[in-house]
């Protein structure tokens, strides 16, 4: 029985990253930062928000009655 075997070339390829791919790769991740940094500072300031509307109306209590009073215009 007779065995075929391909021959191994002696040519490696070695595979470049282009100037553009890495400028991509920083565009995304500081877009990536960016936008997670926005995520948090909206989140801290509507938590600010409601820790402010809970002092300011006393009780969670008083300050849901109130909300809905104001969402249905009564």
């Amino acid at each position: 029985m007779r065995v075929t075997t391909a021959h191994k070339s002696g040519t490696k390829e070695q595979s470049r990253v282009s100037f553009g791919t890495t400028l991509l790769v920083i565009t995304f991740r500081v877009a990536l930062v960016v936008t997670l940094l926005v995520m948090v500072v909206l989140g801290v300031w509507a938590v600010l928000a409601l820790l402010g509307g809970l002092v300011a109306s006393g009780d969670p209590i008083t300050m849901i009655r109130e909300w809905f009073k104001t969402v249905s215009g009564s």
